[in-house]
């Protein structure tokens, strides 16, 4: 299938290496990967290609050309995020903790995700686990889920014996029958879609709060016991991590990529 390159306008500063870099470590095994500095990621139709031209200061999405081409372009978008200017406020860059990092990678944002539920799946997935170990388990559900992980794909899976407690596979699979009955909606506005993520069994504070930053644009939201920020700060635990933190607000979620990164 031929293809179509869309060039793309960046909002400066864009610190495309270093956001492969964290995105690299989270990628959906099977379907996403980072060759150099180029973003790839395998449809039913081909490849879609994400280059950055530095002296241009815009992107190359190069998708099949096919009727869903608009709708990868769409997907791009909200996975890096190139359309919203993220200059820090000053708290965060005047901040004896995070002004070290907001100098040395300026632009960097919270990534979206090229699939929430993907997302969804994989954030769940790393809940009290190292991002290395999350990254294993998630190989193995992508495997039982025939390579393609959907609602109705994951449904079905056989989960047993991949590395997780059974409640947590239970939150995954209940997860996957509420968005493919239509009962959780991913796409719906974050307000809406935050509480209803809430009230299912398994589903607590960090990982709203992680999606919050990654797929509801949050400003604001932190996952104050996540144990990377607790590392990056020195906090011993989430309440001092969360008085801290008071300083940063509205701002905490880009603080927390800062302090990821």
């Amino acid at each position: 299938m031929s293809s179509i390159e869309y060039i793309e306008k960046v909002i400066e500063p864009f610190p495309w290496a270093p956001l492969l870099s964290y995105l690299n470590s989270r990628l959906i095994p099977h379907c996403e990967f980072v060759d150099g500095l180029v973003y790839r990621r395998i449809t039913e139709e081909g490849n879609v290609t994400v280059r950055y031209i530095h002296s241009e200061k815009h992107l190359i999405v190069s998708t099949p050309d096919s009727p869903n081409s608009k709708d990868y372009l769409d997907r791009i978008r909200f996975l890096f995020q190139y359309t919203l200017d993220w200059k820090p406020a000053p708290q965060l860059k005047d901040d004896p903790i995070l002004c070290s990092k907001v100098e040395s990678i300026p632009g960097f944002r919270p990534l979206g995700a090229w699939d929430r539920f993907e997302l969804s799946v994989r954030t769940i997935i790393g809940q009290q686990v190292t991002v290395a170990a999350a990254q294993t388990i998630m190989q193995r559900v992508v495997d039982r889920c025939h390579g393609e992980i959907t609602a109705d794909n994951l449904v079905k899976a056989n989960l047993e014996g991949v590395g997780m407690p059974g409640g947590r596979v239970r939150t995954l699979q209940c997860l996957a029958e509420n968005v493919a009955n239509g009962e959780i909606n991913l796409s719906s506005d974050w307000d809406t879609l935050r509480p209803r993520l809430l009230m299912q069994k398994g589903i607590g504070p960090w990982t709203v709060n992680y999606l919050g930053i990654r797929m509801g644009r949050d400003p604001d939201a932190f996952p104050s016991s996540d144990i990377g920020l607790l590392r990056a700060t020195n906090a011993q635990n989430k309440y001092e991590l969360e008085q801290l933190a008071e300083k940063w607000k509205p701002h905490r979620a880009l603080a927390a990529v800062y302090l990821w990164a």
